[in-house]
Formats: C-alpha cells, sequence, structure tokens
C-alpha cells in the first residue's frame, strides 16, 4: 500500500511507488511549455493541485489545466473521459486526488490506464474517503489493476458506484474483487458489463451476494452459463437489497431458467431484471412464468431476443394477470406476437398501467418460430373417433340417430345426417371421407367397425397420458438435479411438485395418478415408472386393428357351430 505523507513544510514524499522525494516551495522554478498556462496554486488548501503539478515535473509528463482547476476549485466532478492519459499520467493525478477532499465523480473511461494505470487509482482509492463514483471503462485493467482495486474495496469506506465494464475481467480477477466486497457495506451499484466473466466468476459473485449491499448489479455481455446463473439465481433467492439486475446477453439456458423461476418464488426484493438474449426457449419459460405467478415486486421483465415463441409470450402474460403481480413493464423485443395475445395485453392495461414492447402482431400463431415443431393434421376418421371418446358419446347412442338395419349398418348419408346431429367440428368433406375410409364392400358402415375405432382412440389417449407423465417426471428430475436437491429429497420433490399435481397434462388420469392412492407410494412408484420408461414409450404407438368380420360372415360362422352342436346332442341321445 502506498504511503503518502504531508508536512508542514510542503514536501511531499511518496514511498513504496518508486517516486522521489519532491519539494513543493512557492518559489521553485517549473519551466515547461504550459508553464504560462498553468494556474497559480490557491492558498490555503490546495494540497492536491501542487502535489499533481510537482509530480508531473518528476515524471516529466505536462499536466492538465482541467485537473489543476478542479483541484483548485474544489469542484465536485473530474470528467476526463477519452484523454490518452496513460499509467504514467494516472500515476500523478492518484498523488493529486490523494489530497482532495472536494471531487465525488472522476471519470477515467477509455483513458488508455492499463493494469499499472488502473494499480495507481486502486492505491489512490484506500487514501481517498470522499469520492463515491468512479467510472474506469474500457481501461484494459486486467488482473493487475483488478487485484488493487479490489483490495480497495475492502478498506474504502465511501465509494459507491463503480464501472468496469470493458476490462477484461475474468474470473480469478471477479474473486479478487469478491473478497473486496466481503467486508464492503457501502457500495451500491457494481458494472461489470463486457468483460470475460464465465461460471467460475458468477460463482464467486454469488458468494457475497446474500451479505453485500449491492442495490444494481450489471453482468451483461460475459460467459455466464449454466451452473453460473444457477449460482446467481440461488443467491438471489434470499438476497435483501438487490432491485436491478442486468444479466443479458449470456447464456443462461434451460438450467438458468429453472433457477431463475425457484428465485421469483422466493425473492421479495428485486424490482427489474433483463434476460435480453439468453437462451431461454419455450421449456424455460415456463419456469419463469410459474416463479412470476407467485412473485409480488417485480415491475419490468425484459426478455427479448429469446426463442421463447407466442406460446412463452401467453405463458407471462397469463402470470401478469395474477392480482398479486406489480410488472409495469414487459419487453418482448423481436418477439412477434398474434391478436390474442394482443388483447390479453390490452386487459392487463386497462386493470393497470402496463408497457408491452413486441414485434410485429400477426393474425395467426402459425408462423415461424411459434410452434415447436410442424404439426400433422388429423385424420377425420380420428378426429371423428377422438370426439366421440371426449364427449363420452357411445356409440350404441350413436348409432340411435341413424336409421339402422337388422344388421346394425347405414349408409354413407345416413351416416353423415347421423353425425352433424352431434355437432361435431368437422366439415362435410371431412366427414365423407373418414365415411369412405370404414366402409365394407357393400358400401355401409357398420356399429362394430365404429366400436373397434373408438376402442383404438382411447388405447392411444391412454398411451399418451402415460407418455406426458413419464416426460414429466424426468423433467422435474432435471430441474431438482439442476437445483442441487440432495439425492434422497428428489424423488419426493418430483412427484409433489408445487401443487401434487402435473402441470404438463390436464387429463383426469394424470391428475388420478398424481393425486389418487397412490400419494403414499411416491417414491416407489416414481421409480418404477422412471425403470420402465423405454416399455411405457414403445406401449404408446398405436396398436394394428384387424379389419372387422363382417356379420354375414359371423352369420355363417355361428350356423356352423350351431349345426356340429345339434349333431352332437343327437348322438347323445341315441
Amino acid at each position: 500500500m502506498t504511503d503518502i505523507e504531508v508536512t508542514s513544510s510542503s514536501k511531499t514524499t511518496l514511498t513504496g511507488s518508486g517516486l522521489k522525494e519532491m519539494s513543493l516551495s512557492d518559489n521553485d522554478a517549473y519551466d515547461t511549455d504550459l508553464e504560462d498556462t498553468i494556474p497559480p496554486v490557491k492558498k490555503p488548501g490546495a494540497k492536491g493541485a501542487r502535489a499533481y503539478i510537482q509530480t508531473c515535473e518528476n515524471l516529466d509528463v505536462h499536466p492538465v489545466r482541467r485537473v489543476i482547476d478542479a483541484l483548485n476549485d474544489h469542484e465536485h466532478e473530474l470528467n476526463l473521459r477519452y484523454r490518452n492519459m496513460g499509467p504514467v499520467h494516472a500515476r500523478a493525478l492518484a498523488v493529486g486526488l490523494a489530497y482532495n477532499a472536494s471531487i465525488e465523480y472522476l471519470d477515467l473511461r477509455e483513458t488508455g490506464l492499463g493494469g499499472e494505470g488502473g494499480a495507481h487509482i486502486g492505491d489512490m482509492l484506500k487514501e481517498n474517503h470522499y469520492m463515491t463514483d468512479m467510472n474506469l471503462a474500457g481501461n484494459d485493467l486486467g488482473s493487475v489493476g483488478t487485484a488493487v482495486i479490489g483490495e480497495a474495496l475492502g478498506v474504502n469506506t465511501c465509494l459507491s458506484t463503480l464501472t468496469l465494464s470493458e476490462n477484461k475481467i475474468g474470473d480469478s480477477d471477479v474473486r479478487s474483487l469478491a473478497l473486496g466486497l466481503q467486508g464492503n457495506h457501502v457500495i451500491s451499484f457494481i458494472d461489470l458489463s463486457h468483460n470475460d466473466i464465465g461460471e467460475e466468476g458468477a460463482k464467486a459473485l454469488a458468494s457475497v451476494l446474500g451479505s453485500s449491499s449491492l442495490e444494481r448489479l450489471n453482468i451483461s455481455w460475459n460467459k455466464i452459463r449454466k451452473k453460473g446463473g444457477v449460482a446467481l439465481c440461488m443467491a438471489l433467492a434470499h438476497n435483501s437489497s438487490l432491485k436491478d439486475l442486468d444479466i443479458s446477453w449470456n447464456g443462461l439456458g434451460f438450467e438458468g431458467s429453472v433457477a431463475l423461476g425457484e428465485m421469483l418464488r422466493t425473492n421479495r426484493c428485486l424490482r427489474d431484471i433483463d434476460l435480453t438474449n439468453n437462451r431461454i426457449h419455450w421449456e424455460g419459460v415456463r419456469c419463469v412464468a410459474s416463479g412470476l405467478k407467485v412473485n409480488t415486486t417485480l415491475e419490468t421483465l425484459k426478455i427479448g431476443l429469446n426463442p421463447i415463441t407466442m406460446s412463452g409470450c401467453q405463458r407471462l402474460l397469463d402470470a401478469a394477470c395474477a392480482p398479486s403481480s406489480a410488472l409495469a413493464y414487459i419487453g418482448f423485443d423481436d418477439i412477434p406476437i398474434n391478436s390474442s395475445i394482443m388483447e390479453k395485453a390490452k386487459k392487463i392495461m386497462a386493470g393497470r398501467g402496463m408497457t408491452l414492447v413486441h414485434a410485429q402482431v400477426h393474425d395467426t400463431v402459425e408462423v415461424f418460430g411459434t410452434n415447436k415443431r410442424l404439426r400433422r393434421k388429423d385424420d377425420p376418421l380420428k378426429m371423428l373417433f377422438r370426439y366421440l371418446h371426449q364427449r363420452g358419446i357411445r356409440v350404441m347412442d350413436l348409432f340411435r340417430t341413424f336409421y339402422t338395419d337388422s344388421e346394425n349398418r347405414v349408409t354413407i348419408d345416413q351416416f353423415i345426417r347421423g353425425i352433424k346431429k352431434c355437432y361435431l367440428p368437422m366439415t362435410e368433406q371431412e366427414m365423407m371421407r373418414a365415411a369412405k375410409s370404414i366402409q365394407d364392400h357393400t358400401g355401409k358402415i357398420s356399429y362394430h367397425d365404429i366400436k373397434i375405432g373408438v376402442r383404438s382412440v382411447t388405447m392411444e389417449i391412454r398411451s399418451e397420458e402415460r407418455k406426458k407423465y413419464v416426460e414429466e417426471i424426468k423433467r422435474k428430475m432435471e430441474r431438482t438435479r439442476i437445483m442441487d436437491i440432495p439425492e434422497e429429497r428428489r424423488l419426493q420433490a418430483v412427484m409433489q411438485g408445487s401443487n401434487g399435481s402435473l402441470e404438463s397434462t390436464g387429463s383426469m388420469t394424470g391428475q388420478a395418478i398424481a393425486t389418487g392412492p397412490y400419494i403414499g407410494r411416491q417414491s416407489a412408484m416414481a421409480t418404477r415408472y422412471l425403470d420402465l420408461e423405454a416399455r411405457t414409450m414403445s406401449s404408446a404407438s398405436l396398436p394394428r386393428l384387424t379389419p372387422p368380420t363382417s356379420h354375414s360372415a359371423k352369420h355363417k360362422k355361428n350356423s356352423k357351430r350351431k349345426a356340429s352342436s345339434d349333431r352332437s346332442e343327437k348322438g347323445s341321445k341315441s
């Protein structure tokens, strides 16, 4: 640490930094090209100006008139941004500022300090306890300058705002800053954007977020991925000071989205969060939306430039509709929405003041990027059978609406007129296609064929429900692994979820499995379903249906069987 000593004879000695002894008497000659432009040092109390001028003489650099004026006039702000000062001039400036008790804001953005110049400024912060705001952006401080600034943060009791963006700060450098922040309860804002902070650096920041006094944190445009985002979100879950978080242009991904959703459930301090361009897709936005449903403090959410699709926008707006929600700004930058989403947003705006930023408004959801995959249109016959299953319409009740003959068969025209009475959501062309696909060789449709079709669709629906259930268990297991939940608690957390019911499947079968008599055997049930996943997946395919036997052939078979039984009875009597 540099020791600066001022004596009554105005003789300044800077030890520990290589400066020679300097005489600052008023009669000393100072011959430079700027001699006529340098204002006289005012008395009393301009020690900083005299120290700065004498240090410039010793280091053979020209003093800056702007610095001398600020030190002389006891100004509160010193703006030197974009001046090519370099580390040598930064050394002279640090000597002058060490004595100064008036300048509160120092702007040294892109002044070419480098690591050595940053170390001089850091040494000055150890002595100066009047400066509250400092901007050191774009100076390539690296490990050398960041280490000294980290040490200064541990002893400085006045600095509240520090900007260190674009300084090539890596993971090891963040550890140095974190050590200084552990004992600092004054600083409220740090800007670490546009650096090289990765997962380990994010973990180092997370280690101090629980006890720090930070109210604003900018870590955008870094390399924070998966585990780093999880560590930050878990630290913020119980943070009681941070109100503004900018973590845009990183790579949180699905893992970070899960942790982010859990953080929003418990955090009661965060007001603004920027998640722009963080690889949050349609699966991850579900977790974010579930956390927003119970959050009561967040006011600004920026989540643009993420592949969340229109369904993700819909989920977030549904969460914003909650009575306890405080969201007043939602940013869907470069994300198209449809008219239904816009109508929902207008309803929210009518209830309370809210701003929605979005891309184009489309009249349909069938646009690029709105669906996870292109879905093939269902076969009309399959649509018919599925409708009968969902509405609980029995095949016998359906045939009662038709005119049937003795063999329970109808013509195609009778079939179409009958299903029209059931108000099926099908066009007449689709009804005709469905009828022709199940007609027999005589051109009629039998009761037996429709009964087999409805039964096969019922089996298919049950298989799909089992598949969704297994996928939901795997998804919840992955979430618990991401959040580092102990192994013995994972299965229980997977089965219970938030309310003990499945989120992805709204069917009665899935709910009965999750909340029915199996609830007492949750762990065993989860293990059984996961172990038999392959068997379940294979059973999800449609069963192959054998062509139905015609009634005429069935009648012949029964008549032969009756004839043989009659012959056997006659033989037994004889």
